[in-house]
């Protein structure tokens, strides 16, 4: 006839063990016994590795390992495709559009903000072989103040532009999420 076991943690270290029921019940594990006593000796208190998830429960011997089953998360199907907004029809293509519009417009606007960076460094660097500024101050001052007033700006117009179009993905994701909330709680 086999023994019936029951399930104790150590509570130094919390592992784990299948003892039998009728055993008494043992202050701490083999392993925390064992380096409880070298703790003393040097008066350091070094805690124990933790185990590792997926290794089997340690047992005293003479016992039996018990399997013991973690919980598992269960998810419907019905949650399960809410999740993946598979059951949520697609509204407002148009604004989908628009903000992919905006989108495209924000890439042009950096697009030609490097074309008008680099048609602008050509053209000072045209000028300063003429001869047009006076000294070399003056000519890496005009360069680096133009160029980065470009940048700048362009950055700023291009920015505004990737903002707006998600602006318009985030109004059309709160609608959506309103909408699928209002039908799983049955609300209008």
């Amino acid at each position: 006839m086999a023994q019936k076991r029951i399930e104790w943690a150590c509570p130094e270290c919390n592992k784990r063990f299948a003892i039998p029921s009728n055993a008494n019940l043992p202050e701490r594990c083999p392993d925390c016994q064992q380096s409880a006593s070298q703790k003393e000796e040097i008066k350091i208190k070094i805690p124990p590795p933790l185990p590792a998830i997926d290794t089997p429960l340690p047992h005293f011997e003479g016992a039996e390992p018990v399997e013991i089953a973690a919980p598992s998360i269960a998810v419907p199907a019905q949650q399960r495709n809410r999740i993946s907004n598979k059951n949520v029809p697609r509204k407002y293509p148009t604004l989908r559009m628009v903000s992919l519009g905006y989108r495209v417009l924000g890439w042009l606007i950096v697009l030609a903000t490097l074309g008008s960076n680099l048609i602008e460094s050509m053209r000072i660097v045209e000028l300063n072989d003429k001869h047009f500024f006076k000294s070399t101050s003056s000519f890496m001052a005009t360069f680096i103040g133009r160029n980065t007033a470009i940048l700048i700006t362009g950055s700023f117009f291009a920015l505004i532009a990737f903002a707006f179009a998600e602006l318009i993905i985030l109004f059309i994701d709160i609608e959506e999420n309103t909408r699928e909330t209002s039908q799983n709680t049955g609300t209008t």
